[in-house]
Order: C-alpha cells, then structure tokens, then sequence
C-alpha cells in the first residue's frame, strides 16, 4: 500500500498497539498504567488492521470507528485518519487527527503524537476552500454526496484537492448542482439558486468544449499535367513540392501561406513562323522546361471530423515562371530563355486524415497561372509563341504534416 509523507509513522504506531494487544489483553491507560482492554477493542483494532494491509478502506475505517466505541483513545482515531487519506477525504482525515490530539493526547506517547502533529500540519498545507450561498437559505448543501450541517454554511468549507460536486436540495424545488475543482490553497465562492417545481426544471447543460483553433503545418508533393492549349504534344507530366504554414481560425475555416516549386519538360516538333517563308511545311524538334516557383495565401475550409475530414483550398498568389531551352534541341534556331512573374489560382479537393495530430492527405489539385511574363521576342517569333496563354494543369497530391490545436 502506498502511503504519503508522515502518516506511515501512524501505521507503524497503530501496528504496535495491534502486536502488543495480540500478545495479551492490554492497553494503555491515561497515567500509562496497564488496564485489561475490552475484548471487542482488540478484535475490531486488529480486524482493520487487516483490511488496512488488503486496501479495503472503507470497511476498515468502520472497523476503528467501532474500537473507538468499544474504548475511546487516540490510536484507533489516528487509524481512521489514515483511512480517510487514503480515500482522499482530507477534510475527514484532518478532524480524525485533531480529536485524538484534543481528547486523548495523554494516551499517545511522545513519537506517536509528533507523527500525528506533523501529518496534521501536512494535510491541512492540501486544502482548498469554498464559500456556498443558498437560494433560499434553508436549503440542504450536500458535497460530494454527503449532506452538510446547517452551519457550514456561516464559514468557509475546507476541501482536498480535486473535482468536486455541490448540490443544493430542497422540498417543492428543483435540485441545482455545480462541479468545482480545487488546487492546494484555492479559494472559490458558489451561489446555488433552486426554482420552485411550480416552474419548468432548469436545463442544465455541460459547457461546450473549446472551438479548435491553432496552428499546423504541412508538406505536399503534387505530379501534374498540363492541359491544352499548348502548342506542343510532347508535354510530359511534372512534379511540384512545397510547403504550407497554416492557422485554424475555427472548426471549419484554416488559413494558409503556401510555397511552392513546380517544374515540367516539354519536347516535340514544332513550326517557327519562319518555316512557312521557308519550306511551308518545316517542322523542327524542340525541347524546353518551365518551371514555376510560386507563394500564395490559402483558405482552407473543412468538416469538423476529429479523425477523416474533407478539405477544399482555394488560393492564389504570385508565381515566377521561367522557360530554358535546352542545348542541342536539333535546330538551327536560336531561343531565348524567358523568366518573369505572373499570377495564379489554385483550388484542390481532397480527404484529410487525423492520426492524433498526425495529418495525412490525398487531394486533386488544379492550377491556372497567367504567361505573360514569359513572352520573349526572340522565342516567340520563332516558335509560335512557345507557350502562350493561360497555364492549366491537374494533378494528384499527397499533404503531410503536424497541427498543434
């Protein structure tokens, strides 16, 4: 059994007492002479000291209360404080101590009466108190179960550490209740008010828990591909990566700032517009890259799940784009690269799950980004503006990342 502090010296004392009267019926007496003990003293002493060792504790407070009947001294007492610790009942353990101290110091030997002063001052150093005001005033309190006297009322309520429930009762009235929780030196004040049952019953509705809000942050990686027009049929799939700082602003609505590089290589044959001045058919292989790297602001919306949620993002931003060439493309004609800003919108579809703070996706994304800080003369007169117009592309993306709400 686990015991705290100074009350194990109580059970070494109380042990004592139980050995001494097992080796024959007696006690100590008030000048410390030795006095035959009732027989029903050392059954029920030696009985909850039994139920002590097995952690029965409640039985074995009964069992010291009845040795405490059958010859009142302060060893049984200090046993039933011990009890009473054991099951959190401070406020009880503290009164069990202060009467043997009061009635029965002279039945306690020196070390036994410091033990029970030191565990004393040791209890009283956990309490917390409540100030409980009834409406109406004659109004039975009962705390954690147990009614009040009338005259708990006029002071403050000493209570251990923890949760505890006050309930206020009171004939042709509706019950009223509140949970409280107590720290060490906590000081609380409640006001009960009962409504007659000649009135509808107060609803009584436990507090809704806090709106998740926080911050989370995720990785993704996308593969995509562009989406006509192009002027080329060569466009392969590309590949984006990135990264996204975000902040739940409620149970539905995020918002994030994103980041993001991008990157797709094109090949084919295409047709300069000299070509037609020159041959009228010529086609010649070319071969470039885009790449975008783009930041953008985010507003995440999503269902309240706790475990798979559904999330939909729109975005958009600023995206610097660039076209390289790449050397020996197989023509003739010389290319200029390109790079310039241009803007951008995204939207993405996906499923989101919830592993503890762990965040896993699967989401469908599209892109739509503006070109024109690609055009270049020196390019585009000789490839049919090589990619003009509005970018598009799909894809498919995995998110990862943590959140702290």
């Amino acid at each position: 059994m686990r015991l705290g502090g100074s009350i194990s010296l109580l059970l070494v004392a109380a042990s004592f007492v139980a050995a001494s009267l097992a080796a024959g019926p007696w006690a100590r007496a008030a000048d410390g002479a030795p006095v035959p003990a009732p027989e029903t003293y050392e059954s029920h002493l030696a009985s909850g000291l039994k139920l002590l060792e097995d952690e029965n504790f409640a039985a074995a407070r009964a069992e010291f209360e009845a040795a405490y009947q059958a010859s009142p001294r302060a060893i049984p007492l200090l046993d039933v404080a011990l009890c009473e610790r054991a099951m959190f009942r401070y406020p009880q353990a503290i009164a069990a101590l202060e009467r043997a101290l009061r009635d029965h110091a002279a039945t306690l030997d020196e070390g036994e009466r410091r033990a029970a002063e030191a565990s004393l001052a040791e209890l009283r150093a956990m309490l917390g108190f409540v100030q409980v005001e009834l409406v109406p005033r004659d109004a039975v309190l009962r705390i954690d179960g147990e009614d009040q006297p009338r005259g708990a009322l006029q002071r403050t309520i000493p209570l251990g550490p923890g949760a505890h429930r006050l309930e206020a009762r009171l004939d042709g009235h509706w019950p009223a209740a509140q949970t409280i929780t107590l720290a060490a030196g906590d000081q609380a004040a409640i006001k009960l008010r009962l409504v007659t049952t000649s009135t509808p019953p107060p609803t009584f509705t436990e507090p809704a828990p806090p709106a998740p809000r926080g911050p989370y942050a995720l990785a993704t990686v996308t593969v995509f591909v562009p989406v006509q027009p192009t002027d080329f049929s060569g466009a392969g799939a590309g590949v984006s990566g990135g990264a996204r700082l975000g902040y739940r602003l409620s149970p539905v609505v995020g918002v994030e700032l994103g980041f993001e590089y991008a990157h797709l290589g094109t090949s084919g044959q295409g047709k300069p517009s000299f070509a037609d001045a020159v041959s009228g058919s010529a086609a010649f292989p070319l071969h470039y890259a885009l790449s975008a790297f783009r930041v953008g602001l985010d507003l995440r919306l999503m269902t309240t799940g706790r475990t798979v949620r559904f999330v939909q993002t729109f975005g958009g931003g600023v995206s610097i784009d660039a076209v390289t060439w790449e050397p020996g493309s197989g023509s003739t004609v010389t290319r200029q690269d390109a790079r310039g800003a241009d803007a951008f919108g995204m939207s993405e579809t996906g499923l989101e799950l919830d592993l503890r703070g762990v965040l896993l996706g699967l989401t469908a994304q599209n892109v739509v980004a503006s070109s024109g800080g690609l055009d270049h003369a020196k390019h585009d007169q000789f490839s049919g503006n090589t990619y003009g117009g509005p970018q598009f592309s799909v894809g498919l993306g995995l998110r990862g990342g943590y959140r702290l709400w």
